[in-house]
């Protein structure tokens, strides 16, 4: 689906919202960085809060792919530009690295069928086996009115239709799924791909459920694929999902 957008550059400031693996400043100094890192789910609720201030219906059918090359901090002065041309997005520093995320708005329709598949118990194991490639992964989240009805950093709409919104940032990161079922406390966001189908209301509880499609490893990080589906306990298709994550980075100084 084609949307309809005009491009645009601005400037803010994300904030890290989690207190967990790479999102404190602890775990990040011990992995060799400068801080903890903003979620990369914060980064792409700015872009979608742009999309949904010019009108364009994303939560119900917005589709895009993205990829994460280098942290941003929490507070770091960041520019977001989405490029209606082209039909891609990114985040860039002042550092002259390039970009820290880039994206393309537009895919495919995916289909994921997992409704009959019986997920797994948690378990105390490290990931890299490959006979947890087909493992099923599922967790529940209430969504509290109290907290969402406030307003946010990433200029998101707080309501639809006189509903509170939960900012997107706030629930399309599946990794807890794998930090909830393996003894993988950090991860890092690699790539990931998202349908929309709905939005996700103030008050509604989300069904995450997944299933690991791919154990790799890429200059010595080991990564995990897996893909999900999120759905209110209502039955409502919130979104699909394809991720990857670095569960453990290739050497720590």
């Amino acid at each position: 689906m084609n949307f309809l957008f005009h491009s645009r550059t601005w400037d803010a400031n994300p904030l890290n919202e989690r207190s967990d693996g790479i999102h404190t400043d602890t775990e990040a100094h011990n992995l060799g960085f400068q801080g903890a890192f903003v979620p990369g789910v914060t980064l792409y609720e700015h872009v979608v809060s742009e999309l949904l201030n010019q009108g364009v219906d994303w939560l119900n059918s917005g589709r895009a792919s993205y990829r994460f090359r280098l942290p941003v901090y929490n507070n770091e002065r960041v520019t977001f530009s989405i490029n209606a041309e082209d039909r891609s997005f990114q985040v860039t520093g002042s550092d002259g690295k390039g970009p820290r995320m880039f994206g393309t708005i537009g895919l495919e329709e995916k289909t994921l069928d997992i409704d009959e598949l019986v997920p797994m118990n948690p378990s105390n194991e490290k990931l890299g086996k490959s006979e947890q490639i087909g493992s099923v992964l599922q967790i529940e989240e209430y969504f509290d009115v109290n907290v969402y009805s406030k307003p946010n950093n990433s200029n998101f709409p707080n309501r639809i239709d006189d509903k509170v919104l939960v900012p997107v940032g706030k629930w399309v990161n599946p990794v807890d799924l794998i930090t909830t079922h393996f003894d993988e406390s950090t991860t890092i966001h690699r790539t990931g791909k998202i349908w929309h189908h709905s939005p996700l209301y103030a008050g509604e509880t989300m069904i995450r459920k997944g299933i690991i499609t791919n154990l790799t490893e890429h200059n010595g990080h080991q990564i995990v694929h897996f893909s999900v589906v999120q759905i209110t306990t209502t039955g409502r298709k919130l979104v699909t999902i394809e991720h990857e994550s670095i569960y453990r980075l290739a050497n720590v100084n």
